[in-house]
């Protein structure tokens, strides 16, 4: 934007550009901007090859580079998503086999000591919530 005579001037997105890559560039060496070194990147790779997209406008490589990152957040997100899930499962199943552990030691101290399941959690110092998770696999 540029101002005129206290008015201010905005270009319509729709205007063809030429030199895209070399304007990308200058913004670039300019900017330091690591996000706009990438946006230079992908318009090389999807637009210059591509000659059959149309008129290369601004708006069209602004808009194109939104889409990707919008594909890429997406793919991240279903990988961590992925992920979550998997430590999820194998949460899952370690608590399963630590509550069987817990299970097991309180069988043990009730054979040993010939006490009630209740005393055996007592004597192992489970806590109330423990003791609520293991008790009903040993009545």
């Amino acid at each position: 934007m540029r101002e005129s005579g206290g008015k201010t001037y905005d270009p319509p997105t729709e205007w063809s550009m030429e030199n895209m890559e070399e304007t990308l560039m200058t913004l670039v060496a300019f900017s330091k901007d690591g996000d706009l070194k990438k946006a230079l990147y992908q318009f090389i790779e999807q637009f210059k090859f591509y000659e059959q997209k149309g008129v290369v406008t601004m708006s069209s490589v602004i808009a194109h580079i939104e889409k990707r990152g919008r594909r890429e957040a997406e793919k991240q997100f279903l990988a961590e998503k992925k992920s979550w899930s998997q430590e999820k499962k194998d949460l899952t199943q370690e608590s399963g086999e630590m509550l069987f552990t817990l299970v097991i030691l309180a069988q043990k101290t009730m054979i040993e000591l010939g006490c009630s399941a209740q005393n055996a959690c007592t004597q192992l110092g489970y806590s109330a919530s423990i003791c609520q998770k293991v008790l009903p696999f040993l009545n």
